[in-house]
């Protein structure tokens, strides 16, 4: 398959009921990144029940949703992703499976539209390019506070921000969507730009004050400078 991928191949791979159409090395070596991360950040220990409403911000061609689906079957997940290409692979991937509803747009402070830097590595595409992003891709995307979206959900077992970058603007939009979850999975920004992932957990600790951290995620990147890391909290 690796073989395959670097002549420009694709496979479909089957993942317990989501068929997943690989396309790259990197479409791979996400979808094993969250089969690990979700066993041991979620199944080890069981933090969720089996019947648990996922939303799933930044879900690029379904990783982690078909990965969540492995895991628990019937989960439901809203699964939101604003490239209008990844979020066609996205919608194709998760087809056969039950319960899960994909929105095509960002997820942001105020509803309106924004230009979306779409990247070589689809899973790095972003709304906050810096110096080493490139920008000669860009279109304008549909930006819905995750309040309007989440405005009937009362109960969300996991809220899961993965974005590049614009975890700040993601988090100003959800401030209802974080009274009614009882966990938050994020991607923070260490080294993307101005964003600071210190920023959004403190400005997160005033929104929940009883939000702590369970666990760190492993950091992605160099040693000395990583880009980004995943942390687990409970907000409640």
């Amino acid at each position: 398959m690796l073989l395959g991928l670097g002549r420009g191949k694709s496979f479909p791979l089957s993942l317990g009921e989501a068929r997943i159409n690989i396309q790259s090395v990197s479409d791979l070596g996400t979808l094993q990144s969250c089969i690990i991360d979700i066993n041991e950040e979620l199944m080890i220990p069981p933090l969720l029940g089996h019947t648990p409403f996922l939303v799933d911000v930044g879900a690029n061609i379904g990783q982690w949703t078909a990965s969540v689906k492995l895991f628990l079957p019937d989960a439901q997940v809203l699964a939101v992703e604003p490239d209008p290409r990844s979020f066609d692979r996205l919608k194709s991937n998760v087809s056969n499976l039950s319960g899960v509803e994909c929105i095509n747009c960002a997820a942001g402070s105020e509803p309106g539209y924004a230009p979306l830097y779409r990247q070589p590595l689809s899973t790095m595409s972003t709304l906050q390019p810096s110096s080493g992003d490139a920008l000669d891709d860009v279109l304008e995307v549909l930006i819905q506070p995750l309040d309007d979206l989440l405005q009937e959900a009362d109960n969300i077992d996991l809220l899961k921000i993965d974005v590049e970058g614009s975890e700040l603007d993601v988090l100003r939009g959800c401030k209802r969507s974080l009274e009614h979850s009882a966990l938050l999975l994020v991607e923070i920004s260490l080294a993307r730009g101005s964003t600071n992932g210190i920023n959004f957990l403190a400005e997160l600790k005033q929104l929940q004050p009883k939000a702590r951290i369970i666990k760190f995620g492993r950091p992605l990147g160099h040693r000395s400078q990583p880009l980004c890391q995943d942390v687990l909290l409970a907000l409640n």
